[in-house]
């Protein structure tokens, strides 16, 4: 039982918080609504309701997070979340869209991959600027640095 909320809760409470890059299958998604299902009953069953709600503020994010990107697998834009504000028909809508298949590669796949790439650009200290400087412009390496004129 640890594993499992250790794989589909606070995986995704931890790593995931705020992202709303990407895609999220519907294993990832299901389990982790099912975690939250569980853990609100048991604090509804024990009068708590200060740590009830606190719990519901902390966890809304990286709720609103994976619905984002549960949404994203099956190709559909994350702002159709708005439905949730239409009583009994939007619900029923975004329970059917949350439960569509995923779809192979799809437009949310490019944002995925440039999100990496920029990760990796600030790994080594490279921005997109001096990339691009370094292919439209001929840098000349050979200057001297007290100078600035070439050798």
């Amino acid at each position: 039982m640890s594993d499992f909320i250790r794989l589909y809760f606070w995986e995704v409470v931890k790593f995931h918080y705020a992202d709303f890059c990407g895609r999220a299958t519907l294993k990832q998604f299901w389990y982790f609504v099912l975690t939250l299902f569980v853990l609100f009953i048991i604090l509804n069953v024990i009068p708590v309701g200060v740590i009830s709600s606190l719990v519901f503020w902390c966890i809304l994010l990286p709720s609103l997070a994976i619905a984002t990107r549960r949404l994203h697998d099956a190709n559909i834009s994350g702002w159709f979340q708005l439905l949730w504000f239409i009583p009994v028909f939007g619900w029923i809508i975004m329970l059917v869209m949350l439960s569509l298949p995923a779809i192979g590669s799809n437009r949310f796949d490019k944002t995925e991959i440039k999100r990496v790439n920029e990760h990796i650009d600030r790994k080594t200290n490279v921005t997109h600027r001096v990339k691009k400087m370094a292919g439209h412009a001929n840098i000349n390496t050979n200057k001297s640095k007290r100078t600035g004129k070439e050798e």
